[in-house]
């Protein structure tokens, strides 16, 4: 049978969450000091998608005026992250770049790669292995068709992490999808089991 996240049991769903909160927490760091801000993290909301609940929120966020930014990564694990910035979040983090004509897409390119490069490779560290990324695409919701979202490239279900950084007084949300291959679910699978299996023989 197929290895999906939803055979995964509730202690491995509970380490899969604690990995993405480590990554988080990782990213917020790395932000802030790239950034020179202080900035702080929302505690993510993490949540499970099946091919049903992708199709339902792909049509729900394509009616938003928002920017969208796909990024495929390579490795054990691999699979792609969709980044998604509503436009008032886009106009809040131009405030918070120094240069005054830069451009949205250079806004975003940086941002994306930021957490990717610390989200996405500190789970990949947590898990022992090493991930390399391909260069970005982003897309306005005027350019993104139906065949450009990874839920149309063979993948069936994905994990949403929900945030919002904060910069003192200005919010900026961003949702993070990511998308792993069929080969890496079972790969990730079987790393949450032996991770928890040595914790338990520490106990």
């Amino acid at each position: 049978m197929k290895d999906t996240i939803f055979s995964f049991n509730e202690d491995e769903v509970d380490y899969l969450k604690e990995l993405i909160n480590i990554g988080h927490g990782h990213c917020a760091s790395v932000i802030a000091e790239l950034l020179d801000q202080f900035v702080t993290l929302s505690v993510p909301k993490v949540e499970l998608f099946n091919d049903d609940a992708l199709k339902s929120f792909f049509e729900h966020i394509k009616k938003i005026d928002q920017f969208y930014a796909i990024q495929p990564f390579w490795g054990s694990l691999a699979g792609n992250t969709l980044l998604i910035i509503k436009n008032k979040s886009l106009t809040n983090l131009r405030k918070i770049f120094e240069e005054d004509e830069i451009e949205d897409d250079d806004i975003i390119m940086e941002l994306i790669n930021i957490m990717n490069a610390s989200l996405v490779s500190r789970i990949a560290m947590e898990l022992n292995t090493d991930v390399s990324f391909d260069i970005p695409t982003i897309y306005s919701a005027e350019m993104l068709s139906e065949s450009m979202l990874p839920n149309n490239q063979n993948y069936t279900e994905a994990i949403l992490l929900s945030t919002i950084l904060n910069f003192k007084d200005i919010g900026v949300e961003i949702d993070m999808i990511i998308f792993m291959k069929d080969e890496s679910i079972s790969w990730v699978h079987n790393k949450i089991k032996e991770k928890i299996d040595e914790l338990l023989e520490w106990n």
